[in-house]
């Protein structure tokens, strides 16, 4: 069999470092802490209602799931809200 030599497209950039664009700019919020606040927590108080009405048969050992939508601006890690999965943490 006979050996096949590929053809890179611009392999030229293999043969050097690429330096990739870093952030540190200064993270701009969508929202204020006390905006934030005041919008989740109507909707908290609606699920812990459509919690606290579910059948005992629907909460194993007395636990329930939900659900937390981030915004999609806080998906890094660094920015994830851990207190607010773990707030005894």
């Amino acid at each position: 069999m006979t050996k096949r030599n590929f053809l890179l497209g611009k392999g030229e950039r293999l043969v050097e470092d690429v330096a990739g664009v870093r952030g540190g700019a200064p993270k701009s919020h969508p929202y204020t802490f006390s905006e934030a606040r005041e919008r989740i927590a109507p909707m908290l108080a609606r699920v812990v209602r459509g919690i606290d009405q579910l059948p005992d048969a629907a909460c194993p050992d007395n636990r329930a799931v939900a659900t937390v939508t981030l915004n999609p601006e806080y998906i890094a890690k660094s920015y994830f809200p851990e207190r607010l999965s773990n707030p005894s943490g």
